[in-house]
């Protein structure tokens, strides 16, 4: 409604470098032009109840949009106040599920307890694209080792892709226990690998992949369950980690937490910038994870046409629309609003965390996309780590998912 479909406020559509004025579609490759049909507002209300939740929309919450629309026009005029009309009605529960109203304010679901455990956390940086495994880690001919030629003939000789000694830097491969190969060779142009390896830092975890049984070049395609040669699926594998779909939830640091949290650790899940399938874990357990974005934390109210004002004047309305639901509602509209309502407050909790966070680490920009980008998911990823006692009730094991390339 207020940009159109471009990458405003983390839209989708083409990106816009310059101030963000609301009703300036120039940078947008569409735009909503409907405008609801109506003499008067209950008209307008009817009108959007067809078209968006078949008639569905409870008398209760009809009597909300239309407060929340007098309220709009009488402050702000009829233009605020379509707009407004139109967000609300998006956020009720009928525009996603069905679902009937108990009349008591819906409550937050409580963080869980922190355990005493000390705290830890995984940052998994995931480097998109793809990569070719053999010209990063390979086998060295130091000492006489036989998997070297091997390797070289394998990927052409002299004439082919594989990498030749003067090409690499050694490591020792020696906790492999291959017998008279104590010596790995990793790609010269990753040196910081070999130092990131001596330095104990880091493991390589060779000839690692989707493959649930071996195959070969004639039988592949009927006996594995998945498109070995689909990048995309290949990327969702690698987040997944379970071939033989065993897991209840699909990432597998999502089954960590999940394992964790049965352990009586107090856990969180995030992933920046994107929904990664790698943090999310088995629904039951009514744990989700979050997705959070380096240009700053999601904003329940619309910061736009009602800029410059109080900028809580939705909140009546939403807690209104999205209050407890009975039993008898359907399961989803029941998550549809507990979930906004959590996520909302979560927000706002962290909002006034992370306020004036100060870090030990400088985390600069850079001129260089890729590079610039990763450090701004670092230092979220350290401004939650710093917060971590603040975070709900505290937090002894933290999930990170960030992605560069």
């Amino acid at each position: 409604m207020n940009f159109g479909l471009s990458n405003a406020d983390g839209g989708f559509g083409p990106f816009i470098s310059t101030q963000r004025n609301v009703g300036d579609y120039s940078s947008s490759v569409g735009r909503l032009t409907y405008q609801p049909y109506g003499e008067d507002i209950a008209e307008k209300i009817d009108d959007l109840d067809t078209l968006l939740t078949g008639g569905r929309l409870s008398v209760g919450n009809k009597q909300v949009l239309t407060n929340a629309y007098n309220y709009f026009q009488e402050a702000h005029g009829n233009s605020t106040a379509d707009k407004a009309l139109m967000a609300l009605f998006l956020a009720t529960p009928e525009f996603h599920t069905s679902m009937k109203k108990t009349g008591r304010e819906r409550q937050v679901t409580p963080p869980p307890t922190k355990s005493s455990e000390p705290y830890k956390a995984i940052v998994y940086i995931y480097l998109g694209g793809g990569i070719d495994s053999f010209n990063v880690l390979t086998p060295h001919s130091e000492g006489g080792c036989y998997l070297y030629d091997e390797y070289f003939q394998a990927r052409g000789g002299d004439n082919g892709v594989g990498l030749s000694i003067d090409d690499l830097e050694t490591i020792d491969g020696s906790s492999a226990g291959i017998d008279g190969c104590s010596t790995f060779g990793v790609n010269n142009l990753l040196k910081s690998y070999q130092e990131i390896y001596n330095e104990g830092k880091g493991i390589f975890l060779a000839n690692m992949g989707h493959l649930h049984k071996p195959v070969t070049k004639s039988n592949w395609m009927t006996e594995t369950r998945t498109d070995l040669f689909s990048h995309h699926t290949m990327k969702k594998e690698a987040q997944f980690v379970d071939a033989f779909r065993e897991g209840a939830g699909p990432g597998v640091l999502g089954r960590m937490c999940d394992v964790l949290e049965g352990k009586g650790h107090a856990v969180s899940a995030t992933s920046v910038n994107v929904q990664a399938p790698m943090v999310e874990g088995d629904p039951s357990t009514g744990r989700y994870a979050d997705a959070m974005s380096t240009e700053g934390l999601p904003k329940i109210f619309d910061r736009q046409f009602l800029n410059g004002r109080t900028r809580q004047e939705f909140r009546q309305f939403l807690e209104e629309l999205n209050a407890e639901t009975s039993d008898n509602s359907g399961v989803m509209s029941n998550l549809w609003s507990q979930r906004l309502i959590d996520v909302w407050s979560k927000t706002d909790e962290l909002v006034n965390t992370m306020r004036g966070t100060t870090l030990s680490t400088a985390f600069s920009q850079s001129n260089i996309p890729d590079i610039g980008a990763i450090n701004q998911q670092l230092k979220l990823v350290a401004q939650l780590i710093a917060n971590r006692d603040k975070r709900g009730n505290g937090v002894n094991r933290d999930v990170f998912f960030v992605e560069m390339g």
